[in-house]
């Protein structure tokens, strides 16, 4: 084995120009992919976190129409008492238009309880200013989207009037609230549900509309997102009659969205292994025309020809791991880059690469089954060379 590699190496550094041209085409492939999934990958992460986990939880449970959950303590109480369940929170939500400063904006009416939201989504920990609702029930104070904050120029100490419309015998009647923005939350990457949004206290809305003990949905978290078809049938029994969704089913944008990222990085890993292989075979299969002297001498003294084939994959393999330890070395270092100076980044919502298996186990392993495959044909060829007539030829 050690002579093999000894005379691949040689054959190598003899070819210098073949030799760059190869571990170029393996680098380009690694350095190109490992950045390029990464960023996909975070990407989704985004969506994920700012789509899901931050507006709708990994379970949604509705009334599936428009009405309000009955008793929904007592369901909230089912299905916190799940051992996988990690956090519930309910929410009552209506819709309202907020005043101030003569200008008006339509907007979602959110009802919360802080410590639930707290405990599933970190609710308080995104205040970017100002202070979380208070664990008490309280008429007067509101959190408030970053979307609204800019659109209204509210700022922590505003005062805003809320218009909501609600029945009252069979009539639509408008109730009013002056209520006191106590906190600002961080930009949510332009989901309305949460960026155009004012969150108060649930218990209160409840009584305003009349719909104590209710909720809209209730959002359930659990301890692994990746078991979520497993864990529906015990969320339905604990629902009751009550509609039980998955986020992929309550969200087609972001559910569609990471599929579509999914299969982009499919395409272009297919796309960078053609890229890779072509080069590798085509370049190779003309050094096995070019050195068929050298094959053929190689046999006429006594190489198999499974030594021979073992010459020209220990050459390629030489090639494949110098362009994967370069790629690998160049496309870390993007990933830094672009951590540092992210390609996207608007309302919250930062795109940075999210290094893990997919981003850099699958490219590296992927480009560099390529680059072995694509030196198999020109080592069986070698193999193939009859020294007889190639030395007669010659």
């Amino acid at each position: 084995m050690g002579s093999l590699i000894y005379l691949a190496f040689r054959i190598l550094f003899r070819h210098r120009m073949s030799m760059v041209m190869l571990s170029a085409a393996v680098t380009c492939g690694v350095a190109f992919q490992i950045p390029n999934m990464a960023n996909l990958a975070g990407y989704s992460r985004e969506l994920f976190t700012h789509g899901v986990l931050r507006t709708m939880g990994h379970v949604i449970v509705s009334s599936g129409g428009t009405d309000p959950l009955p008793r929904a303590d007592a369901t909230l109480a089912r299905l916190r008492a799940l051992p996988f369940v990690t956090g519930a929170a309910p929410r009552l939500i209506h819709g309202g238009v907020v005043l101030s400063n003569e200008r008006y904006q339509p907007v979602r009416v959110v009802g919360i309880d802080p410590e639930a939201e707290q405990i599933a989504t970190g609710f308080c920990d995104r205040v970017a200013s100002g202070a979380c609702l208070p664990a008490r029930p309280a008429t007067d104070q509101a959190v408030v989207g970053s979307g609204l904050a800019q659109q209204l120029g509210l700022r922590v100490g505003s005062r805003i009037r809320l218009f909501m419309p609600y029945q009252d015998l069979g009539e639509v009647r408008y109730g009013k609230q002056v209520l006191a923005v106590t906190g600002v939350l961080r930009a949510a990457g332009g989901f309305s549900a949460v960026d155009n949004a004012v969150f108060l206290d649930r218990g209160w809305l409840g009584q305003f509309l009349d719909a104590n003990n209710s909720a809209t949905s209730i959002h359930v978290y659990v301890d692994d997102p990746d078991r979520i078809a497993s864990y529906r049938g015990a969320l339905q029994q604990a629902a009751s009659a009550a509609k039980v969704q998955p986020w992929w089913e309550a969200s087609d944008f972001v559910s569609h969205a990471i599929e579509a990222n999914r299969a982009i990085s499919a395409i272009s890993t297919l796309m960078v292994l053609l890229a890779v292989s072509i080069p590798v075979l085509a370049v190779f299969t003309v050094n096995v025309l070019h050195e068929r002297r050298q094959i053929a001498t190689l046999a006429a003294i006594g190489w198999s020809r499974q030594a021979l084939f073992g010459l020209y994959v220990v050459k390629t393999a030489i090639i494949a791991v110098i362009g994967t330890i370069l790629g690998v070395a160049i496309g870390l270092l993007f990933c830094l880059i672009y951590t540092r100076y992210p390609l996207f980044s608007h309302a919250g919502f930062v795109v940075r690469p999210a290094l893990g298996i997919e981003s850099v186990v699958i490219p590296v392993v992927s480009v560099f089954t390529a680059a072995m495959g694509a030196g198999l044909w020109p080592a069986v060829r070698a193999s193939r060379a009859n020294p007889a007539l190639e030395l007669r030829e010659d």
